[in-house]
């Protein structure tokens, strides 16, 4: 081994002194970037990074911030530098580890924005640099840095939230083009650590972040090249990450009482008589006001940043749905206590009676308050219209209350659908 590490090193010192002998300047190899023209140096020049892959290690949730993340992985990444070639026949080796990185040029990777605005949060340090006899250098840029995110409400409260890193190199006279060679990019899952505490030290709290998992899970990676418009020449590397909140728990509360409750208010018909219906229907629309208190507490105390979430316009339908079909009942109510004396058509009071008795299984009560005034004011006033009066009126009493019920089966029916539309 040891023999081993004095040919690398006398290796890397012949290099040296190759680029010495063309350059006459030293440090050569790591100020300047590689020539991309053979020996000759030019002023502006364009360098092909390849991108191998990017892994993501760590993710976790910034300091005070529910939706921020500050992401930490590893770049593998190769680029061509003609000046370290050598012939492998007569070295005996076609490749060696360099273990001090800062003594040839690689290309610095950083997000700029971010290290702008707080240079202690950006770290992009360079491990693991093989040299290869062609002049091939592959290496791996680790980075941790605090990502640009932009959170989706729509599927609130388990929202969606895209966040990305942009990398680029900055290095005079060069301008760095990265070539991706995976073409295919493979989904993830990878739960988003707590923040980390404030009081502890930097590896403490990375032990308490592995413990601690906050309600977001990264399910998908990407990373692609992008172009500034000002700068044709210049590029940009985008890492992203999308990641849904899991809160199946609150989903649940939130929609499964009032979906429940909905459904009992719009079979209210087979409870009895409209009276009763009113009743059940009352308080339902109860119910489904207390959830939407419950869904108002927990909502975020800044907003959904001008995007209506999907759960209001649920409750939306929920809330009209009540509403018709309350305004249907007390109508039919109203209905029942005006006294009619003309007979309804034979066949609409014949269908009315087949719903109501042989498919709701109800008839109009006589006993009910909203009736037994008008049998009382009939007796009262027998003299002052013809007997079939009453008989007229309850005829017509079976068809308000079927017009209740078919109106009932009608939002049911609708709502049955909506349901099974919005579970695929």
């Amino acid at each position: 081994m040891k023999q081993v590490g004095d040919l690398e090193n006398c290796l890397f010192y012949y290099l040296l002194d190759m680029d010495y002998e063309k350059t006459k300047k030293y440090n050569s190899l790591l100020i300047n970037p590689p020539p991309t023209d053979g020996d000759k140096e030019v002023t502006e020049q364009v360098l092909r990074i390849e991108i191998e892959d990017i892994q993501i290690q760590r993710i976790h949730l910034k300091p005070q911030s529910t939706y921020q993340f500050r992401i930490e992985g590893d770049i593998y990444l190769n680029w061509l530098d003609q000046r370290l070639t050598w012939d492998p026949k007569e070295w005996h080796m076609d490749h060696f580890t360099l273990h001090d990185s800062h003594h040839i040029w690689s290309p610095k990777l950083k997000d700029f924005g971010r290290c702008a605005d707080d240079p202690m949060a950006c770290i992009s340090t360079l491990f693991d640099v093989d040299l290869l006899s062609d002049g091939r250098i592959y290496s791996r840029i680790h980075f941790a840095y605090d990502s640009f995110c932009t959170i989706d409400y729509a599927k609130y409260p388990e929202e969606e939230n895209n966040c990305c890193i942009f990398f680029s190199g900055y290095d005079p006279g060069v301008s760095l083009t990265f070539d991706l060679v995976p073409k295919e990019q493979h989904d993830m899952k990878h739960a988003v650590g707590a923040a980390p505490p404030a009081n502890r030290r930097y590896m403490d709290s990375i032990y308490a972040m592995e413990e601690d998992h906050s309600a977001w899970v990264v399910d998908e990676r990407k990373f692609n090249v992008i172009k500034i418009a000002p700068f044709a020449s210049m590029q940009m590397l985008r890492v992203c990450v999308h990641a849904e909140k899991k809160m199946s728990t609150i989903a649940f509360a939130l929609r499964l009482p009032v979906t429940i409750a909905t459904l009992v208010m719009l079979v209210s018909p087979l409870f009895g008589d409209l009276k009763t219906q009113s009743w059940v229907k009352l308080v339902t629309l109860s119910l489904q006001t207390l959830c939407f208190l419950f869904l108002c507490s927990i909502a975020p105390p800044n907003g959904f940043a001008g995007v209506k979430p999907k759960i209001y316009f649920f409750y939306e339908l929920l809330f009209t749905v009540s509403f018709l079909s309350i305004l249907v009942t007390i109508s039919m109510m109203a209905l029942c206590r005006v006294k009619r004396s003309v007979p309804p058509s034979h066949r609409v009071y014949l269908f009315a009676k087949v719903v109501n008795r042989l498919v709701c299984c109800i008839e109009p009560d006589p006993g009910v308050s909203y009736q037994r005034h008008i049998d009382e004011s009939d007796q009262r006033s027998s003299n002052l219209g013809p007997p079939s009066e009453v008989e007229y009126t309850q005829d017509w009493r079976h068809i308000y209350l079927a017009v209740n019920n078919l109106f009932a089966g009608m939002l049911f029916t609708l709502f049955v659908f909506f349901l099974f539309i919005q579970m695929f």
